[in-house]
């Protein structure tokens, strides 16, 4: 239900997103959401679904469309250290990772209680 409903979401904010002047193709990155720590603040859990941000991929570069106000990225190595970390501000667009990153990572947005996270294949 929660995969469906993030689906939905993303079909819907991709037909409001601008168009730029470069068309660049990009694989949409689909975000699975789990709580940080959910004693933070000791406010009770939302009741209503939470959007999942809106980002894609090609090669090395994140591209950042809508729900990462204020988020921060980190790219976490299959030993569970984090290689890679940027904060992501209201003007951030895109995010090109270092080229030195290839393999298997999890990419994690840091958003108060909420983790947004998915598994990216960096070659």
């Amino acid at each position: 239900m929660k995969r469906i409903l993030s689906i939905i979401c993303f079909s819907v904010s991709s037909l409001f997103m601008t168009a730029t002047s470069e068309l660049v193709p990009f694989s949409p990155i689909f975000l699975q959401v789990k709580f940080i720590d959910p004693t933070i603040g000791q406010v009770p859990y939302p009741k209503s679904p939470v959007v999942p941000p809106s980002i894609g991929i090609n090669d090395h570069t994140l591209f950042i469309y809508s729900g990462c106000d204020d988020a921060t990225l980190q790219i976490v190595d299959t030993d569970d250290m984090v290689v890679c970390s940027e904060e992501i501000t209201d003007s951030t667009s895109e995010i090109t990772l270092p080229d030195t990153l290839s393999g298997e990572y999890e990419l994690q947005l840091l958003q108060g209680i909420y983790c947004f996270y998915t598994i990216i294949e960096l070659q």
